[in-house]
């Protein structure tokens, strides 16, 4: 190969590593703002059922009352999170790995990173699926919201409740999406050139890992929640009362 032709391939070898460091930092960017925003804002708010079915219809109220709340979600969350997902199936299958720049735990963190993508990736399809409105047209869409009812209480614990398997999986869903957050939190404050040293570094593991705890703690009581609802009592609860009947006195 001649010398310029060489030169051409290096630079442009150098600007596809350029670009996909770019995009490697915007899907970084979009696990934490705005996914990672909304993972927190979701299971918080689911795990207002711990406190009863009107607790947390108050609060879906106060998410439903939002304005444009459709584009918000399709603009703000669906395409984000379709972003972030298809890179990082990308990132998986063409196995570029950093697992030789750590050492023992990072290098299990590294793993369980991929690991915990890859079941995260599955489980929210799966929710979009089962609960979203997105779901709907394929039979899905399970979630049901109206005002001044218990009917979104109800039907996410009827969806819960509804066959042996899905609270399990939930929590695996749960737990692998949670860790994917606060691990790859930890990674892009690195990433970003945040926590340089490794002191400092040490110190963000253990926040982000309290981090991660508590939204997994949040994230399974909100499941337990569900799993312990009562669907029919709800349902009699939310329901507008009975007109008394009025029987005719007979003459004897």
């Amino acid at each position: 190969m001649s010398q310029h032709g060489h030169e051409s391939a290096s630079t442009g070898q150098s600007l596809a590593d350029k670009n996909y460091f770019l995009v490697r930092r915007l899907h970084s960017l979009a696990g934490i703002v705005p996914v990672g925003v909304f993972l927190c804002v979701h299971l918080i708010t689911n795990a207002s059922i711990l406190g009863g079915g009107e607790a947390f219809q108050k609060q879906v109220a106060k998410i439903h009352a939002l304005p444009a709340l459709k584009l918000v979600e399709v603009f703000g969350i669906l395409l984000p999170l379709a972003f972030h997902a298809v890179f990082g199936v990308k990132i998986w299958l063409s196995g570029r790995s950093n697992a030789q720049q750590y050492r023992e735990r990072a290098n299990i963190r590294y793993t369980l990173q991929r690991v915990t993508g890859g079941i995260a990736f599955v489980f929210i399809l799966y929710h979009l699926w089962h609960m979203h409105w997105v779901g709907t047209p394929l039979g899905g869409g399970k979630f049901v919201f109206e005002e001044g009812t218990l009917a979104s209480a109800r039907t996410t614990a009827e969806a819960i409740q509804a066959s042996p398997w899905i609270a399990p999986f939930y929590a695996l869903g749960i737990l692998s999406s949670v860790f994917h957050l606060s691990n790859g939190l930890w990674t892009a404050l690195i990433t970003w050139g945040l926590t340089i040293r490794p002191r400092t570094q040490q110190v963000a593991g253990y926040l982000c890992a309290a981090f991660g705890l508590l939204l997994g703690a949040a994230g399974l009581g909100a499941l337990a929640g569900f799993r312990n609802f009562k669907p029919i009592d709800s349902s009699a609860a939310s329901s507008p009362p009975a007109a008394p009947v009025v029987q005719a006195a007979r003459g004897d």
